[in-house]
Formats: C-alpha cells, sequence, structure tokens
C-alpha cells in the first residue's frame, strides 16, 4: 500500500545553521508563492527584489539592518492590477509580525513603520524587531490625482474585490509565507 505524503515546505524546514543576512537576502529574491499558499483566488506571487538594507537613524528613528523584500501578487483576471507588497524582515527579529495598511483609497506602496497614533519618541515596530509589511490594496493611483480620491480602479472587479477586502488576506499569506522561509520558522 502507497501512503500519501505531504509535501514539505519551507515552515517545515529545520535549519542547522543560519546563512549571514547578505546571502539569506540574495536568496530571496526570484522566490515564487504558488497560489495554492494563498487563500484566497490568485496566480501566485512573486519577489521581484530582496536588498540588504544597513541600519540606519538613531534614537526614536533607529533602525537594525533589515531585508526589504517586493514583490507582486498576480490576479486572476488578466486585465486587474497586481497587488504590490513590500515585506521589511529585519536581521535583529523578535518573532512577531505586524501589518500596516494605506489610507483613502489605498494605491501607494504602504506607509511600512508610520505609526499614526503613538508617541514619537519610541521605536517603530520594525524598530522593535518586528518584521513588517504590507501593500498597496491592489491598485496603484495614477497622476494627477488628490492623496486617497482616484477610484478609477473600481471598474474592474477583482481590483475592486482587492480593496474592498481580499487584498488583507492575500498580502497576509504572502508575507507570512516569506517571513517563514526568511528565518525558517
Amino acid at each position: 500500500s502507497l501512503a500519501f505524503q505531504e509535501p514539505l515546505f519551507a515552515s517545515q524546514l529545520s535549519y542547522a545553521h543560519t546563512p549571514p543576512p547578505e546571502l539569506a537576502c540574495a536568496r530571496m529574491a526570484g522566490y515564487s508563492i504558488p497560489s495554492f499558499l494563498i487563500g484566497q483566488r490568485t496566480n501566485g506571487a512573486v519577489v521581484s527584489s530582496a536588498t540588504l538594507v544597513a541600519a540606519s537613524g538613531s534614537g526614536a528613528a533607529s533602525l537594525g539592518s533589515y531585508c526589504r523584500v517586493s514583490g507582486q501578487i498576480r490576479p486572476i483576471d488578466p486585465t486587474a492590477p497586481d497587488i504590490n507588497f513590500l515585506v521589511n524582515l529585519p536581521v535583529e527579529w523578535n518573532r512577531k509580525a505586524m501589518m500596516f495598511g494605506g489610507a483613502g483609497f489605498d494605491g501607494e506602496q504602504v506607509f511600512i513603520n508610520f505609526v499614526h497614533a503613538g508617541t514619537s519618541t519610541q521605536l517603530s515596530p520594525q524598530g522593535r524587531g518586528y518584521a513588517v509589511f504590507g501593500s498597496d490594496g491592489g491598485h496603484v493611483q495614477t497622476e494627477p490625482f488628490i492623496f486617497g480620491r482616484d477610484g478609477s480602479f473600481a471598474v474592474n472587479d477583482e481590483a475592486l474585490d482587492n480593496y474592498a477586502s481580499q487584498a488583507l488576506k492575500k498580502t497576509r499569506d504572502v508575507a507570512i509565507n516569506i517571513i517563514t522561509s526568511y528565518y525558517g520558522r
């Protein structure tokens, strides 16, 4: 009798050693996430760039070095726009993650680490070691626009669904897969 064996994913791997940050970050470029690992219908996702960013800032604006991963979640409808995402992976990770969103009609790369409420004397979530991520909500605003008021994307059903709610789940699933692959847990 043949026993069915589940496929092995990055989250199930155990690493004997941690590669240096430069190597760990560089190997993320071109990484792809198949559609079946994303909880909403997509044509999968791909990492278009992964760059190790040096530590910067001081005081409350301090950020340790991190791997900046950006890419696209591919739509089912070929006329719908991609969901552009960004994931920042701190070298000194606290084993937690936080998702950030846009404002208005979204359509811009997320304001990673911009916290609207809170004290300016406190480190940002990424500064405290969180892996942070977000997306543009599944559409890009085009010029000319008044911030947060370009709703032209809504003529496409999938783009509207992404903006209304689905981009959140899709982005979360992709980011968690990237985080798991990068850190090995």
